[in-house]
């Protein structure tokens, strides 16, 4: 794709800019939404199993889509789906704001997911289709770091935001910037038909539903198993459902031309265990990021504004560290600090479970910080550890898969820890007739869970095998 290549050094700059900017707000758009939940359950009089709908809806939509938008662009072009996708999360993020009951804003969020997907799917491929070899590295460098400003920043704006303003500014505040973004994007993404794409292989419709229906069908049955009952003939029949449909979307796969997900990837039991430990080891801080929240404003009685400042401990810790672990993992073996990383946070969730009777927020500014170290130890090294296990050839689909199962990493921990953390209290309320015992008790049985799930990461880690011939990069 040499002539894509842009030459104009104005142009260059502006298009990274746009790049990081996308970046930037899809990782800001999933941190700084849940610091305003418990603020929002109130406003609609609903407890945690309701509420957990607006980042569930967000990252399942973003989860199941993000491949199928990935091999759209193939097809229709990239610039199409990436201003599609900067149109429909604005548009989302307006509705967002605008909603005036749970249902309207569960289903804005869905339109705002699909234009994450969108954005998420092409956004990382505009740096090597579009600009020159000599200025990718520090492209991608600053890609990587707008991302992790929109981490770094979510929970204490998202906080301000809820404090002073009030929780529907959150969304609001994207509209202005999602403009500006793409009228940017129109003015200096080349063409789509100036491109010369090539041939591109049958879409896969049908796996695509698959995919999406087993998804749909299995959060479902976990979110609402405590409020509707577990043996209640509906949820018996989404989880069945969603046998049925992973079943089946496994079987296509198998066997279509084309497939969304490719299986052979996983014959190398390496690359395997891999995708275990990535799907399970992102679990913990999903889970955590959503339950925080209503921790620290149930039991520890802190503002919206607060709460985003105790949060932002563990995106400091961790953004802080994270390049220093990735240059050890480049001396050392990744999968020692993989270990490492989850054995840490396993003992981190611990730690916290026992010490959520000791009053103040030391115990919880300790837990993010211990939880940072361990993250820091872990996501980096696992990236270079995938990427070190996967085939010269694959690299750019091995990297598409482990981001799909991030994400739903992402998805289902919220699901389990919500699930876990209601158990007992009918929907999950948080409002005075819940005893702070009651949010303390569901909190430990879900860091409990983590520290089991952690530890289920790190036995799978401990089965990977370093490849002999790592790929190039």
């Amino acid at each position: 794709m040499a002539d894509m290549i842009l030459t104009d050094p104005r142009r260059q700059r502006w298009l990274l800019a746009n790049s990081a900017l996308g970046a930037f707000i899809i990782f800001l758009d999933s941190y700084i939404v849940n610091v305003s939940l418990p603020t929002v359950a109130r406003f609609f009089g609903v407890g945690t199993s309701a509420v957990s709908g607006v980042t569930l809806a967000y990252l399942l939509v973003l989860t199941a889509t993000l491949l199928i938008f990935g091999r759209l662009a193939d097809r229709v072009g990239m610039k199409r789906v990436y201003m599609a996708g900067y149109a429909c999360f604005t548009l989302g993020s307006l509705f967002c704001g605008l909603s005036p009951t749970l249902p309207a804003l569960i289903e804005s969020r869905c339109v705002q997911g699909l234009g994450g997907a969108m954005m998420f799917s092409v956004g990382p491929v505009l740096v090597p289709r579009y600009l020159p070899a000599s200025m990718r590295g520090s492209a991608f460098g600053l890609v990587i770091t707008a991302g992790a400003l929109g981490m770094t920043l979510g929970a204490p704006l998202g906080g301000f935001i809820t404090g002073f303003v009030g929780w529907k500014w959150i969304f609001l505040v994207n509209v202005p910037i999602g403009i500006a973004a793409m009228v940017m994007a129109g003015r200096v993404l080349p063409s789509d038909a100036d491109s010369k794409p090539a041939p591109v292989a049958p879409f896969d419709l049908v796996g695509s539903i698959l995919s999406f229906s087993f998804m749909l069908a299995l959060i479902f049955g976990l979110n609402q198993g405590e409020e509707m009952g577990w043996g209640s003939p509906a949820i018996l029949a989404c989880l069945a459902a969603s046998v049925v449909f992973g079943l089946l979307f496994l079987f296509r796969e198998r066997r279509v031309r084309s497939p969304l997900l490719d299986l052979a990837i996983f014959r190398d039991p390496s690359i395997a265990a891999a995708g275990w430990v990535n799907l399970l080891g992102f679990m913990v801080t999903a889970g955590g990021n959503f339950l925080l929240p209503f921790y620290l404003t149930g039991v520890e009685g802190l503002r919206p504004e607060h709460t985003g400042l105790v949060l932002l401990t563990y995106s400091v810790v961790y953004a802080s560290l994270s390049p220093l672990m990735g240059r050890l993992s480049d001396r050392h073996p990744p999968r020692i600090l993989c270990c490492a990383g989850m054995l840490s946070a396993a003992g981190a969730c611990l730690f916290f479970s026992f010490a959520l009777d000791t009053r103040g927020v030391w115990p919880t500014l300790a837990f993010l910080a211990w939880l940072g170290v361990s993250y820091a130890m872990f996501i980096s090294p696992l990236n270079n550890l995938i990427m070190g296990l996967a085939p010269a050839e694959e690299l750019g689909e091995v990297s598409g898969v482990f981001k799909t199962l991030t994400n739903l990493s992402f998805v289902l921990g919220v699901t389990a820890f919500e699930a876990l953390f209601s158990l007992g209290i009918p929907g999950g309320l948080i409002h005075d007739a819940v005893p702070a015992a009651g949010i303390v008790l569901g909190l430990r049985r879900a860091l409990v869970f983590g520290a089991a799930v952690c530890c289920i990461a790190f036995v799978f880690n401990a089965r990977i095998r370093p490849a002999a011939n790592p790929p190039a990069l």
